[in-house]
């Protein structure tokens, strides 16, 4: 289904993003491996983080040279999300709860495509950003799940446990309409910069 009605908001201006302030992480899901590195370096980077200091050199008496530690705050991170591919379900989902156990603040970014499960760690962020010509896709594909030496039955279980799920956490961190989700996981639904604003997917358009 295409063209969902648009926001009927006004959007004068884009808001502007200083990117600099951040940690900047990118990752595409042209090779899943750099998707699920992902967890590990954001992980590391609080590991880092975890005292919320820094070591830096001072002179004495310019002389003498000693170490210090001062109290810094870590930068946030962001983290750029472009795919277009549809990836397991199961690899979303560790990476949503990563985004949310952080001790520093991680903000999302959607530059390009966000499909399927995908959506999820982008609507987790503090806060939501999208590129103003991006756009989500929610497809039948979104519960893409590994089913070799799985029966049918187990199968459509998994499915539907995924499901009530995914749709808590869409309830939880979006306004989505009930008309959509009698349509979800079912059609092709396209959403805009503008749609995903409007159904509070983002919170703001760059």
């Amino acid at each position: 289904v295409t063209g969902v009605q648009t926001c009927a908001l006004p959007i004068l201006f884009n808001y502007k993003l200083n990117e600099d302030k951040y940690n900047n992480i990118y990752f595409s899901l042209s090779n899943p491996k750099l998707f699920k590195s992902t967890y590990s370096l954001i992980k590391k980077i609080n590991t880092y983080n975890d005292h919320f200091i820094e070591n830096k050199k001072v002179s004495i008496y310019n002389k003498d040279q000693k170490d210090i530690y001062v109290f810094v705050n870590p930068k946030p991170i962001l983290l750029h999300i472009g795919v277009n591919k549809t990836i397991n379900i199961i690899d979303a989902l560790p990476l949503m709860d990563t985004i949310l156990q952080s001790n520093i603040i991680i903000n999302t970014i959607i530059d390009g495509m966000c499909k399927d499960a995908t959506i999820l760690p982008a609507i987790v962020g503090k806060k939501r950003y999208m590129y103003e010509h991006s756009h989500i896709i929610i497809s039948d594909t979104f519960f893409k799940l590994p089913t070799k030496n799985i029966s049918i039955e187990d199968n459509l279980a998994n499915l539907k446990t995924f499901q009530t799920t995914v749709i808590e956490i869409l309830k939880k961190y979006s306004n989505l309409s009930k008309e959509i989700y009698k349509l979800l996981f079912k059609r092709e639904l396209f959403f805009t910069a503008k749609d995903a604003l409007k159904y509070g997917l983002i919170d703001k358009i760059i």
